[in-house]
């Protein structure tokens, strides 16, 4: 008879204690006799993901705290465990570290779905792509250290990549170009990569030196003449030898030149007016960087007086 008033009255007491639990926790969430409830949203960690494998889970959770005011964010870590886990879907509690300062805590919500893929790698060869030049105007070297690159991610996205690109925007005029370029992820389609995946390293040190494509054509020499106002004598024939030189430059350069490569001027008045046949050296015309072959000719000119001179 004693044994079942002592067994009756520890059951008592342990209802008793839950009872006055469940009130102190409904006072305390009213924020009476001086505690405080407080509702923070926090980055949701997730501990020993397995090698090579992904994780898809929420990324944040609500944490409700009774205590003190001034607990710090930092101070409050929910995670959730991969321990042991491989690839599949998995509903997981939510764990909770002890918070300095806090009386009672609760996160919600207290379970979440998370899923385990596995990654996969591959490795591929760094492109460069000029995005400013026509390639087939210069002779181009182009070097990236590193050569390769290795993807990491989820499988869908690490097949959908054909390619690994850094664009860089060369300088002609310079001989070497050097450029520190992220590196992009292009599909089939020719568009850029997004999602769940690394680029090992992502940036690459890239050099490009350019030479420009020389072409060679024909052209016909035209000479240019000058005379003062003062002079009675006109020019009656003009002999060039050669009449035609080969000149040597870029196809743009050459453009602008036209059929015709002319001389620098030459002056009449610095002749004997004496004679009507002279004959000298003279250069052509052309800028720097073309070559002309001959780069003079021999220019014989014949004048004579203009009708009505004495």
């Amino acid at each position: 008879m004693k044994r079942s008033k002592t067994e009756r009255s520890i059951r008592l007491g342990i209802i008793s204690f839950l009872i006055a639990t469940l009130l102190w926790l409904y006072i305390a969430e009213k924020e009476e006799f001086g505690a405080t409830s407080d509702s923070r949203t926090i980055e949701l960690k997730y501990y020993n993901v397995p090698d090579n494998y992904n994780y898809n889970g929420p990324g944040q959770v609500e944490v409700k705290v009774w205590g003190t005011l001034n607990i710090s964010d930092d101070n409050i870590i929910a995670y959730v465990d991969l321990n042991g886990l491989g690839p599949g879907s998995y509903e997981l509690p939510v764990h909770m570290n002890p918070i300095p300062g806090a009386l009672f805590n609760r996160v919600i919500p207290d379970k979440v779905n998370v899923t385990l893929l596995t990654l996969l790698q591959r490795e591929l060869p760094i492109e460069i792509k000029l995005t400013n030049i026509i390639e087939n105007n210069y002779i181009i070297d182009k070097v990236s250290f590193p050569n390769n690159c290795l993807l990491q991610g989820e499988e869908q996205i690490i097949n959908s990549i054909v390619s690994i690109n850094a664009s860089v925007s060369p300088r002609p005029e310079k001989s070497l170009n050097q450029f520190d370029v992220k590196l992009q992820a292009i599909d089939k389609d020719g568009a850029a990569v997004n999602g769940n995946y690394r680029i090992i390293p992502d940036h690459a040190n890239i050099y490009v030196s350019m030479t420009p494509v020389l072409i060679e054509k024909d052209l016909e020499v035209q000479v240019v003449t000058t005379a003062s106002e003062s002079t009675d004598q006109i020019v009656k024939s003009i002999i060039c030898d050669p009449s035609n030189v080969k000149v040597l430059g870029t196809e743009e350069e050459l453009e602008k030149l036209g059929a015709f490569i002319l001389t620098k001027k030459v002056d009449l008045g610095d002749f004997n007016e004496d004679g009507n046949i002279f004959s000298t050296i003279v250069e052509l015309d052309v800028a720097q960087s073309i070559k002309a072959y001959p780069a003079k000719v021999w220019v014989t000119i014949e004048l004579e007086r203009a009708k009505g001179s004495m």
